[in-house]
C-alpha cells in the first residue's frame, strides 16, 4: 500500500495457507512473507506489468511459520514455527544457514540483533534463546549464545533495538509475557536487568524506544504503557 491511496499497489499471491507475518526489506525493494505453508517468500516490489516476482522461496521443512524478521543489513532472514524451530536463511542464495530446535512447544516471535549476527526467539516455554548464526557448531548450524528463562509462562514477544545499544557490558533486548510483565535483559547475564509490572493481562508485544531509554508494551488489558528503563 501507499498512504496516498486506499487500494493496494501490489498483491503478492503464491502461499497456499495463511500469511502470518511480513517484513519490508531495508532496501524497500522487497517484502518477506512467512506462512503456515512452511515457507518464507521474498517478493520483488519493483516488478511491473508482468505481475509480482517471487525472488526466493525459503523452505522451513514442514514447519508452520509464525513470525519472520530481516537483519538490519538485509543479508539474512529468520522465522519461527509452531513446533519450536528457529530457521535462518541467507537471502542472496536462499541457503538455510541454521535450523534449530529453540523451544519446547510453539515459538511466537523472533528478532535479529542490531549487528545482524545473532537471532533471538521467544516461545511458549517462557524462554528466549539467542543464537549466533555466524558461529557454526559441529553440525554446521548456528551455535547457542545463551538461554534466558524470561517468563514464568509463555513469552509472546522479543525486541532488540535497531541501533547497537549496550547496557552493563552487553547488548539489550526486551521481552513480554503471559505473566503480565515486560522485562529488559542484557546479553551478558541471564537474569533481567529490569522487570516492569503493571499490566493486568498478558503483555503481547514490546518495543524498545530508539533512544534506548524507554520500552513500550501493549497488553490484552487494552492499554499500552511506556516504561522508563533508567
Amino acid at each position: 500500500f501507499s498512504t496516498d491511496r486506499t487500494r493496494p499497489l501490489r498483491i503478492f499471491a503464491g502461499h497456499w495457507s495463511d500469511v502470518t507475518s511480513v517484513k519490508i526489506h531495508p532496501n524497500a525493494h522487497s517484502i518477506l512473507s512467512c506462512s503456515r505453508d512452511a515457507t518464507c517468500r521474498l517478493w520483488d516490489v519493483r516488478v511491473d506489468g508482468g505481475g509480482p516476482l517471487c525472488a526466493r522461496v525459503l523452505d522451513a521443512a514442514s514447519s508452520e511459520l509464525v513470525r519472520c524478521d530481516i537483519s538490519t543489513d538485509g543479508a539474512s532472514a529468520c522465522a519461527v514455527s509452531t513446533n519450536g524451530m528457529l530457521h535462518v536463511w541467507d537471502l542472496a542464495s536462499g541457503r538455510t544457514t541454521a535450523s534449530i530446535e529453540a523451544h519446547d512447544g510453539c515459538a511466537y516471535a523472533c528478532a535479529f540483533s542490531a549487528c545482524g549476527a545473532a537471532v533471538g526467539a521467544a516461545g511458549r516455554d517462557g524462554a528466549v534463546v539467542l543464537w549466533d548464526a555466524d558461529a557454526p557448531n559441529d553440525e554446521g548450524e548456528g551455535a547457542p549464545l545463551q538461554r534466558y528463562a524470561a517468563h514464568a509462562d509463555a513469552c509472546w514477544s522479543v525486541h532488540s533495538p535497531s541501533s547497537s545499544d549496550s547496557l552493563g557490558g552487553g547488548r539489550i533486548f526486551a521481552t513480554g509475557g503471559a505473566d503480565r510483565t515486560c522485562r529488559l535483559f542484557s546479553t551478558d547475564r541471564t537474569r533481567p536487568l529490569r522487570i516492569f509490572a503493571g499490566h493486568w493481562s498478558d503483555v503481547t508485544s514490546v518495543k524498545i524506544h530508539p533512544n534506548a531509554h524507554s520500552i513500550l508494551s501493549c497488553s490484552r488489558d487494552a492499554t499500552c504503557r511506556l516504561w522508563d528503563v533508567r
